[in-house]
């Protein structure tokens, strides 16, 4: 009897561990807590209630037109928010800039460990010890940025860091791809596909 009630229970505790999993694998991404499965104009409102606001700051002035912008704090970090729509009005990428980090390449290994921390192996991964010196370090990662890449359920997270010469800073990026909303835009050309 202790057998079949243990076997009963085990048979429902699996089932519901299977259905959580199951419904985990089809949930959208979230981003400060706000989901991305919402159109885009309620996500900016969303966002504006945490303290979000339109528009640019003053330093980053290369926008394109096709997204929406909008800059506060995110992680207790000055940013800029770069919101991308999707084809059915949904959001299908959010790009988190960050501009005057403090010690640029440790910063970068610290968040690295804390997401590989969170989300286990990256699907891809090019961190690699840059050169001593710091003009070096700057000229390397012009050229060849950081990029870790984490598969996770619902989307893409992706870390960058990179020198820009126009901004003169280092640029760290946290990108969101909610793969449920996302679609390529395929180009008539050779070029890049890009999301």
């Amino acid at each position: 009897m202790r057998y079949a009630l243990f076997l009963v229970l085990f048979l429902s505790c699996l089932k519901g561990s299977a259905q959580d999993i199951f419904n985990q694998s089809n949930q959208h991404l979230k981003f400060s807590g706000v989901s991305m499965a919402s159109p885009l104009s309620d996500f900016i409102d969303t966002l504006k209630t945490q303290g979000y606001q339109d528009g640019l700051s003053a330093k980053w002035q290369h926008p394109v037109k096709a997204k929406s912008y909008m800059h506060g704090r995110f992680e207790n970090l000055n940013c800029v928010l770069e919101i991308g729509q999707s084809v059915s009005g949904g959001v299908d990428t959010l790009c988190v800039y960050f501009v005057n980090i403090n010690n640029p390449l440790i910063s970068y290994k610290i968040l690295n460990n804390f997401y590989r921390s969170r989300y286990g192996k990256p699907i891809f991964d090019n961190y690699y010890a840059p050169m001593d010196y710091f003009s070096k370090a700057k000229l390397q990662l012009a050229t060849d940025p950081f990029i870790t890449t984490f598969s996770i359920s619902g989307g893409i997270i992706q870390l960058g860091l990179k020198y820009d010469e126009k901004l003169n800073d280092y640029v760290y990026t946290i990108l969101f791809v909610d793969t449920l909303n996302a679609a390529p835009v395929i180009p008539d050309d050779d070029s890049v596909i890009e999301w």
